[in-house]
């Protein structure tokens, strides 16, 4: 069983929660933590977020590399990430084997087990 905590990083919000977030993965241990940027949907009546509210990919990956680092940067890495959705994949180094990360899930496999009732 893998386990994954999400948070959508928002200026002038929750980034400034960093060693809060930190304190929140080691208490955790997730396998992995996706962190994604907000995405600007326009103005709304429920939401008083504007687009200065939105982060930049580059600055959601500098955001996941000091959160890596303040953990000890011993356990986790940044593993993958993916400029035009603002999301990075922070996984524990246990994934990184032989040069290469092991994130992904094979459905075909799991939706085979998890069916055959062993």
């Amino acid at each position: 069983q893998r386990t994954v905590f999400r948070l959508t990083l928002v200026n002038e919000w929750n980034v400034s929660e960093l060693d809060a977030y930190a304190a929140l993965v080691s208490r955790g241990e997730p396998d992995f933590i996706e962190v994604k940027g907000v995405t600007y949907c326009g103005d709304s009546k429920a939401s008083p977020l504007t687009i200065k509210n939105c982060p930049f990919h580059e600055q959601v990956r500098d955001y996941c590399q000091r959160l890596v680092d303040a953990m000890g940067g011993a356990d986790y890495r940044l593993a993958s990430e993916h400029a035009h959705s603002n999301c990075v994949l922070i996984a524990r180094s246990r994934f990184f084997v032989d040069g290469a990360w092991h994130t992904w899930i094979d459905y075909d496999a799991f939706t085979r087990l998890s069916t055959s009732g062993s």
